[in-house]
């Protein structure tokens, strides 16, 4: 590609990144379609020397550069959503604004955590130092739905994101979650997903 000409030889990187777990879906529908990081206004040296270390590699064709740049790849992303997440923290909503809320984002790690654990809202509230209602109510306005709402969704979607890739049997998986049986895991998972826990499974193995 060429583009002008006389200045210093510049090197693109093109690269591909797949999202696979249950935290990829309320970080994907909350990103912009381009997030453009200026070198003038940024003032971590991290990503330039990652970027940096990245040319070096594409230029040096070693052993092994295909791995480290696949390695390399994955922390420019997240060093890239970082900074955007920093640079636009005033105008943040939904599940971002969630987690870098210090009383609801103490509840979302604790619940990301110990997904199986019981998590009634009374102790979700006393833990993050909020009443049972104030609580509620903050979490709500950020998330759009409830405490146990919420709980629900995330053990599902790790429960959908084990058994496609064949992490864990269907009994593991509800043991794990919390669930007193496999039925009453079933039950809840097709309700949510909208099929089987074993149709999920034999499509991962597919």
């Amino acid at each position: 590609m060429k583009s002008g000409g006389g200045g210093p030889r510049s090197l693109i990187a093109c690269c591909t990144i797949g999202f696979e777990g249950p935290t990829a879906n309320p970080l994907l529908e909350l990103l912009p379609p381009v997030m453009h990081i200026r070198y003038a206004e940024h003032s971590d040296t991290v990503l330039p020397n990652l970027l940096s270390m990245m040319a070096r590699e594409a230029d040096g064709q070693r052993i092994g550069s295909a791995t480290v740049m696949a390695r390399l790849a994955d922390i420019v992303m997240t060093q890239v959503i970082r900074s955007w997440v920093e640079t636009c923290s005033d105008n943040l909503t939904g599940w971002l604004a969630a987690v870098r809320d210090p009383q609801i984002g103490s509840a979302l790690a604790r619940i990301h955590r110990s997904p199986g654990e019981d998590w009634p809202v009374d102790r979700l509230a006393a833990l993050s130092g909020l009443s049972r209602s104030r609580f509620s109510q903050r979490f709500k306005g950020l998330l759009s739905v409830s405490p146990a709402r919420y709980l629900l969704q995330w053990r599902l979607r790790l429960a959908e994101s084990w058994l496609r890739n064949g992490y864990m049997s269907l009994s593991q998986v509800a043991s794990e979650l919390g669930y007193e049986s496999d039925a009453s895991f079933s039950r809840a998972f097709k309700r949510f997903i909208g099929v089987s826990p074993g149709a999920v499974r034999d499509s991962g193995r597919g």
